[in-house]
């Protein structure tokens, strides 16, 4: 099992619970599960006759590279997601940084040789468990039982969900020819922040909070 696994593993976790003991009733009210999948591979060709490539999927790998060299010609792609949560000053915010990184050289005099790299995300799934009601800020919109909850929202306890799905994605992608040495790179963050509802009054309110939200939600 990887590194990042061990700290916020694929189970449903408390999201903040490890990085700040001193507010462990914030920390539990949202659980967090996350699956992702990268898609990578390329081409590395000498001649029309002499040439390697490799395209594939990965499944909830950390950190994973693919790369290939053949005579003069040779590609590197790489992915990796680092994801965190932190409990800050009355919120609490889980993040996924996903970085992809590819390259690709082709050495001189080879007027049939290329090369190619590509990565790309195609999956990412979180699905957070509310056990307490939430108020959601973010940019990406959250799936529940009642409907779609943007930014703003108010989250009553449930399970809420974002999926993102683009199969054959090329989000970095090069392509070198004899004599060239190219790289591209692509960085994308999902960021999700949490706030406990405030106060006695509050809450008193959030049945009406609540039923304006959807309403404006199933509007959008």
């Amino acid at each position: 099992m990887s590194s990042w696994r061990n700290v916020v593993p694929l189970g449903a976790v408390a999201l903040g619970a490890f990085l700040c003991a001193g507010a462990p009733a914030l920390g539990s009210d949202v659980l967090v599960n996350v699956s992702w999948q990268f898609y990578q591979g390329g081409l590395a060709q000498h001649d029309q006759q002499t040439f390697l490539d490799a395209q594939d999927k990965y499944d909830n790998v950390p950190f994973n590279e693919v790369t290939r060299t053949v005579g003069g010609a040779t590609f590197t792609s790489t992915a990796a997601i680092t994801s965190s949560s932190l409990l800050e000053p009355e919120k609490l915010v889980f993040t996924s940084v996903i970085s992809l990184n590819v390259q690709a050289t082709t050495a001189t005099g080879l007027p049939q040789g290329r090369a190619e790299a590509f990565a790309g995300l195609s999956i990412y799934h979180a699905t957070f468990e509310v056990t307490a009601a939430q108020i959601y800020n973010g940019t990406q919109v959250l799936q529940g039982d009642d409907g779609s909850f943007g930014d703003g929202s108010v989250l009553f306890p449930g399970t809420y969900s974002f999926f993102y799905f683009r199969p054959f994605a090329l989000d970095a992608n090069v392509v070198a020819h004899s004599g060239e040495s190219l790289d591209d790179a692509h960085e994308r963050t999902y960021r999700f922040e949490f706030r406990p509802v405030p106060g006695p009054a509050a809450a008193a309110m959030l049945p009406l909070a609540g039923l304006a939200a959807a309403r404006r939600n199933r509007r959008h």
